[in-house]
């Protein structure tokens, strides 16, 4: 018969595995922690990154002249944007997105001219469409999201 408050050989052993699995237990935990922190830190680099990488944003001014620096009519247009003005911007690409916004002071003059709500990217350029020239300048600002190129045919068909 044990003595009250001795340990028996068979407690030993359960005491021992169980110490052995607790210290597996914090040795696991330390290394989630550490994992997660490593997870954090690059995360935190990332946003960093995707701050530094946002784009500059330009203020310029879309002018009430026609002519051949200013609003141009085209004529082969078959929607009712006959008129174009092109910012000249020699790091956009066919393949980006910009983003225009028209000052709250030139929106009506916007509304009276009719300026088209999109626009085009094309090789050095933002082309703004409108129905009419605008009567009066309008203050306004964009920027450039870059965009990515297409595959070509040949490497979507691997795909």
């Amino acid at each position: 018969m044990a003595q009250h408050g001795a340990i028996t050989n068979e407690g030993l052993a359960v005491l021992c595995s169980e110490i052995k699995t607790n210290g597996e237990t914090a040795d696991n935990a330390g290394t989630a922690v550490v994992r997660l922190s490593e997870l954090m830190q690059q995360g935190f680099r990332e946003v960093n990154a995707a701050l530094n990488d946002f784009p500059n944003v330009t203020a310029f001014t879309i002018p009430a002249v026609a002519g051949t620096t200013a609003w141009v009519l085209d004529n082969e247009e078959t929607s009712d944007y006959k008129w174009h003005f092109d910012i000249t911007d020699e790091s956009v690409t066919p393949y980006d997105v910009a983003i225009v916004n028209v000052s709250r002071v030139g929106l009506n003059a916007a509304k009276r001219c009719g300026l088209c709500k999109q626009n085009e990217t094309l090789t050095g350029k933002i082309r703004l469409r409108a129905v009419a020239v605008p009567p009066e300048s309008i203050a306004a600002e964009y920027y450039v999201c870059p965009g990515k190129e297409p595959a070509a045919e040949s490497e979507k068909e691997e795909e």
